[in-house]
């Protein structure tokens, strides 16, 4: 069988795309939702947690619940196909209350056994920190940082303040990425809304919270090209930045587009004022089971000008979809420089060279190659019985003095 792996294009060169990303679903679930992501045929799946909701203290039950999960019919489609970068929120993680106080799911601690059993399987490298599963990526001129904001956090109602929820090491590299991304925009799955709400979120960490803030509004540079794209509120809130503070918003000036989960969903919205959409993907009468949603985000890179299209696509149990809000972000860009330039038409040519190459397999006669082609270009006669072939440079540079980047078609003599 022939099995494909897609790679990430080369990082710096302009490049259109589309991004999926989300979180919360049922343990198992098969909802049409994986299918209509899958339609999108998006490069990647950023998953922001509740892979599950197993809300367990035990490895064995945890590791259960993520097979469950990812060998679901519809999903393991879409994963087979699709590359899937995933950090766990409350529900999907192993949950520890060394304190004691309050409730473990949302203000408990996590066991590092969640990190330590999801290394065996995604690999031990590429993290932002050898203890937490953030991580960073670039695609085309996009910085993607997805942080994990579970693993080593302090007990939001047990431990004494100034809590931490990304850990000291993550939050350096979190630092460190921001301030060395030379590219145009950034986006940041940030797990939640930017509702200042407490019960494990932003406002049970205020300290660090606020400290993070500082560091972004210290740095107009970096704060100028950041997206926070959430989940976690099974709900759908929109903010292009301007919703404020005074009105509880966390991270006050950056756009925040949120919609979920997957497949877990809320009759209520939100709440607060200074949303430009803040509403629940179904009715109080309809069965939660049913319905699903996710962000859907293309990437539009002309050179000159970067535009993220944010749509809320929200999937009924038939499948069937529609878009319940739209963003658009836009950052002007440099003009590309003659080696970026260089390096686009490149990769433009080695793609042409691939799919060119892709046709000619299996062509059996110098007329169906020149139908690839659409004019007689293989210089064949059409009733010569000789079948053309693609040599290889190493082989044609073995006959002939090699001209760089040139691809051969010929015929054995």
């Amino acid at each position: 069988s022939t099995q494909t792996i897609r790679t990430l294009p080369v990082p710096g060169i302009a490049k259109s795309f589309v991004l999926d990303a989300g979180s919360c679903q049922f343990t198992g679930s098969n909802h049409p939702v994986w299918d209509r992501i899958a339609d999108d045929n998006p490069i990647m799946l950023a998953h922001m947690g509740d892979l599950h909701y197993g809300d367990t203290t035990e490895a064995a039950t945890w590791r259960t619940a993520v097979e469950s999960s990812l060998s679901a019919a519809r999903m393991r489609a879409l994963l087979s196909k699709t590359m899937m970068t995933w950090t766990w929120d409350n529900h999907d993680r192993i949950i520890t209350n060394p304190t004691g106080a309050g409730t473990g799911l949302n203000l408990g601690e996590t066991d590092q056994a969640t990190n330590t059993e999801w290394r065996k399987l995604a690999g031990s490298q590429g993290w932002s920190s050898s203890d937490t599963a953030g991580r960073t990526w670039t695609i085309g001129r996009v910085r993607f940082i997805q942080t994990d904001q579970w693993t080593v956090r302090d007990d939001g109602d047990g431990d004494p303040a100034p809590r931490t929820f990304l850990g000291a090491a993550q939050k350096q590299w979190f630092y460190d990425t921001l301030a060395n991304a030379t590219e145009p925009m950034i986006v940041w799955f940030c797990q939640w809304t930017g509702q200042n709400h407490a019960n494990g979120r932003w406002n049970s960490f205020p300290e660090e919270t606020t400290e993070l803030e500082n560091w972004i509004n210290a740095r107009p540079e970096v704060k100028a090209k950041m997206v926070m794209i959430g989940g976690d509120s099974h709900s759908l809130q929109v903010t292009d930045g301007t919703r404020t503070a005074a009105q509880g918003q966390r991270f006050e000036g950056i756009p925040n587009y949120n919609i979920s989960g997957f497949n877990r969903t809320s009759d209520t919205g939100q709440g607060g004022a200074g949303w430009l959409v803040d509403q629940p993907l179904r009715t109080t009468g309809q069965l939660e089971a049913d319905w699903g949603g996710y962000s859907r985000m293309t990437f539009t890179d002309t050179g000159t000008e970067l535009t993220l299209l944010w749509e809320g696509v929200r999937v009924n149990a038939a499948g069937a979809t529609d878009i319940m809000a739209t963003q658009t972000f836009t950052v002007e860009t440099e003009g590309l420089t003659l080696v970026q330039r260089i390096r686009n038409l490149a990769a433009r040519i080695g793609a042409e060279i691939k799919a060119v190459r892709g046709e000619i397999a299996g062509k059996a006669n110098a007329a169906d190659l020149d139908n690839v082609f659409g004019i007689a270009t293989s210089k064949v006669s059409p009733t010569d019985p000789r079948v053309p072939i693609v040599l290889a440079q190493s082989a044609y540079d073995a006959l002939n003095p090699p001209v760089p980047g040139q691809l051969y078609i010929t015929y054995p003599g």
